[in-house]
């Protein structure tokens, strides 16, 4: 090695240690490592911000996510994280998302099964969330109401799968050609890990084209 070399920790020709390496800091004094590179990222801060309630309207209204990148902030959503839902998967189309609810000690009911409002939650946004990205900015689509039936006690790991067809996304765009809105009712089956159904959920849904304006 040459004169100028020195070990890390080790003294220098005149009997002085090298100052230690900032933690977290590399050449140049930039900030390394995976957390900064997050804080980074506009996808996180998307994710802070509704977290926090800083976005005007709700993230997933956003028609610029992909599937995969929607996946990964709708799972990250603290209402889903602390309930045990996860999207499973989103078709690249968004003809369907698979959806799965995990039995754990934090989520279950006072016998042991599933809660029913998790039950009930695990299906609540995903009908809306196919048909907005699926109709495109010149529609307005709600939860405009939602029945669930209970056929049997659910346990370990259930899941839903939530599909929407071309033939209705034609029936949808032919039924408010006109400016009328429309309330469809879609279902879903909750099954358990024997395809036994556990509970049946009903949505209906408010769809309408919005004002050339674009108002509501």
């Amino acid at each position: 090695c040459g004169p100028g070399w020195r070990a890390a920790g080790r003294p220098d020709s005149s009997g002085a240690l090298p100052p230690p390496p900032r933690r977290g800091l590399g050449t140049g004094g930039r900030r390394q490592g995976i957390v900064p590179a997050l804080f980074r990222s506009r996808l996180t801060l998307g994710v802070v911000q509704a977290m926090m309630g800083k976005l005007k309207r709700p993230f997933y209204f956003s028609m610029t996510l992909s599937p995969r990148v929607l996946k990964t902030v709708i799972n990250l959503w603290p209402p889903f994280l602390g309930a045990g839902i996860r999207i499973e998967h989103i078709d690249p189309r968004w003809a369907s998302v698979d959806v799965a609810l995990r039995l754990g000690r934090l989520n279950r009911n006072y016998v042991g099964v599933h809660f029913g409002g998790s039950l009930y939650a695990m299906t609540d946004p995903f009908f809306m969330l196919i048909l907005i990205q699926r109709l495109g900015r010149d529609y307005i689509v709600w939860d405009r109401a939602g029945r669930i039936d209970y056929l049997k006690p659910g346990r370990g790991t259930v899941r839903a799968r939530f599909s929407i067809s071309d033939a209705l996304l034609d029936d949808i765009r032919a039924r408010t050609a006109s400016g009328d809105k429309y309330l469809p009712e879609l279902g879903v089956d909750v099954l358990d890990a024997s395809g036994e159904v556990v509970a049946r959920v009903v949505k209906t849904l408010y769809i309408r084209r919005k004002d050339k304006g674009g108002g509501a």
